[in-house]
């Protein structure tokens, strides 16, 4: 085995894994920054982790800037618990926020005014963020960043490729839970529940806030119930984070069609695993058109998701016999990034 192959490279998922992972055992609470390149990358490494550690994921959406901290702060208390182990916290920062940069940066530079509170909370938190927007809030706030206990920077993008039409690391990380030993696929099971637990209790407790917590839950249950062969389980659960996040894009289209893309597109490869095309193929239809508006907006931060989707409606069409849509396509091809071409 190669030095390479027993130390991945520090900026890829299975290097901030490994990293992260020991950060864990150390058991010190505090804020470890992770910037990303690719939400792709992101999910993928959130749901390694969550194989072997319960983690909860909070979405930064706060109903205002300047009340940003103390929402923040309140939620993060919400996951407090007494025991041996600190809980961790993923809080996923937009790229946007109400729609603007120019709110999302006012929003972290609000987190800086109670950056005590925040930031000695008996919790393991991790901050991701988008690597377009990480500079700018790292320069609006330096004494807040000054306070991180790590810095991660995840560089790697997922490869396209055969083995899933959707997300390679999705299909590693479902093998990953099938060739487990079968106390391990229980327990990721478990704690899955658990945070789709925590969710719901928390959005019957507060409302409509916790709903993008719940609805990121129930899709990451839904993936693993698929990784085990449980699809009849993986679907209610699917459709029900499907649900919820299109009626989180009917009220508010350009913060959550992405998520209602993503939750589609999941629920269509539980779909294709059991190799029903036609069922598939409706989600991708739906889940295509809901990112396109936000991926021609913003091509380089929607590029990877949309190319995982449309290499997976393809598939479809072609499996139930459907012609693909055209005018989809074309859309799509006219706002990829240009590949250099090989000399």
């Amino acid at each position: 085995m190669s030095e390479g192959a027993r130390h991945p490279a520090p900026d890829t998922i299975a290097g901030l894994t490994q990293g992260l992972e020991g950060w864990f055992e150390v058991q010190e609470p505090g804020v470890v920054w992770v910037r990303y390149k690719s939400d792709l990358s992101r999910d993928a490494l959130l749901r390694q982790l969550q194989v072997k550690r319960a983690i909860t994921i909070l979405q930064f959406d706060p109903p205002s800037a300047d009340q940003a901290c103390v929402w923040l702060e309140g939620r993060l208390k919400a996951f407090l618990a007494p025991g041996s182990e600190f809980p961790v916290v993923a809080v996923v920062f937009p790229v946007r926020l109400q729609g603007t940069v120019e709110i999302f940066l006012a929003a972290f530079r609000s987190l800086n005014l109670r950056r005590e509170d925040l930031l000695l909370l008996p919790l393991i938190q991790l901050w991701v963020i988008s690597d377009s927007v990480s500079a700018m809030a790292e320069l609006e706030s330096p004494d807040l960043v000054s306070w991180f206990k790590l810095r991660f920077w995840l560089n790697e993008i997922p490869a396209l490729g055969a083995l899933s039409p959707l997300n390679v690391e999705d299909e590693s990380t479902r093998a990953q839970i099938r060739l487990a030993p079968l106390a391990a696929r229980e327990q990721a099971l478990a704690d899955g529940l658990r945070q789709v637990d925590a969710a719901r209790a928390s959005s019957d407790r507060d409302g409509e806030a916790f709903l993008p917590d719940l609805a990121m839950s129930l899709n990451n249950l839904a993936t693993m119930q698929s990784a085990v062969g449980r699809r009849e389980e993986a679907l209610g659960t699917a459709e029900e984070a499907v649900k919820i996040r299109r009626e989180l894009a009917r009220r508010n289209e350009e913060a959550f069609l992405p998520d209602l893309a993503t939750s589609l597109g999941a629920m269509s490869q539980v779909y294709a695993a059991g190799e029903d095309w036609p069922a598939a193929h409706r989600c991708l239809a739906e889940a295509v058109p809901a990112l396109l508006p936000v991926f021609e907006a913003l091509p380089p931060a929607y590029a990877q998701l949309m190319l995982q989707l449309t290499r997976a409606y393809l598939q479809a069409c072609e499996a139930a016999q459907i012609s693909p849509n055209a005018d989809w396509l074309a859309r799509i091809v006219a706002k990829l990034p240009q590949q250099p071409e090989e000399p």
